[in-house]
């Protein structure tokens, strides 16, 4: 590949589903990449049904300010493919993703032959090359959005998460995770493990028995205690949350901080005025709708 747009190409021409539900694809993928995720360096990994961006950028702005060099993995992209991949609120650059697409997709070759026909999907083969890039940075810090769900999700491979956040559970993939509270609970649950802190949002009673099954001690954020960067009424959980998670990954960042952490986020496509009277939200569930609504009838 020449060009970054060859390399969104190949990325997008990848399957978008594997044949069986597994972590065998990724953790085979990223062996023949020399396992990249396990010299990066602590990660706050974040799951929920709503919420997730809004809580990782949050998170993400916050320990960039208390100085920390921080990645950030995030989905889907609003304008722009690199958005998914940023260090410091900085996209990757054009060179960088095609350098590390390039990589991928030389292991790829073999990983094909070896794997066929259940060969790595679409978003295990960007979270690889997501991996591959931050390696190569020696950042201080990571905050990686789950795709879906948790427990089987490409993201779920690193040993170094240090904290484990769940903004929120609701329907929604229901194919995928399950057709209740609590099945897609334990989907999301999966991104907890041994000697990790537990963050969660406003959580469904179903749900946060669960997660209390995997861990007794479950950290909850303070409404109102900062003020969000990010307009609407749903973000207070969400800055409730960020604020929750980046404490429990560094107990020395100060209140005034993480004010600015705040005040520097910015999130397209939520609760976004982009002209008078038009307003561009990402809501795309139940629980999505009425967080929306309630903000509109504030």
């Amino acid at each position: 590949m020449k060009t970054v747009e060859d390399a969104i190409s190949y990325i997008h021409n990848r399957p978008k589903g594997g044949q069986k539900e597994s972590l065998y694809r990724m953790t085979t993928l990223l062996a023949a990449l020399g396992n990249p995720q396990n010299d990066l360096p602590y990660a706050i990994h974040v799951t929920g049904t709503n919420g997730k961006g809004s809580v990782s950028t949050m998170a993400s702005n916050i320990l960039r300010v208390a100085g920390y060099d921080t990645g950030l993995f995030v989905s889907p992209f609003i304008t722009n493919f690199r958005e998914r991949i940023q260090i410091n609120n900085e996209m990757i650059s054009k060179d960088d993703l095609l350098h590390a697409t390039n990589k991928v997709a030389q292991v790829l070759v073999n990983v094909d032959a070896e794997l066929y026909p259940d060969i790595p999907v679409e978003f295990e083969v960007l979270t690889a090359i997501m991996f591959t890039y931050f390696y190569s940075k020696k950042l201080d810090a990571l905050v990686i959005e789950v795709g879906i769900g948790g427990l089987l999700d490409s993201t779920n491979v690193m040993p170094n998460t240090k904290v484990a956040v769940i903004t929120s559970v609701g329907l929604d993939h229901q194919k995928m995770l399950g057709n209740t509270i609590t099945e897609i609970a334990s989907q999301k649950a999966g991104i907890i493990h041994d000697d990790v802190a537990v963050v969660t949002g406003d959580l469904p009673d179903e749900a946060r028995l669960v997660i209390e099954k995997k861990t007794p001690h479950v950290i909850k954020g303070l409404r109102h205690e900062f003020q969000s960067g990010l307009p609407g009424e749903y973000q207070i959980e969400n800055t409730a949350t960020a604020v929750a998670a980046v404490r429990a990954f560094a107990q020395n960042i100060s209140d005034d901080t993480i004010q600015k952490g705040l005040e520097e986020s910015h999130f397209s496509g939520r609760f976004e005025l982009i002209a008078p009277n038009i307003m561009v939200d990402g809501a795309h569930n139940a629980q999505g709708l009425r967080a929306l609504y309630k903000s509109l009838s504030v």
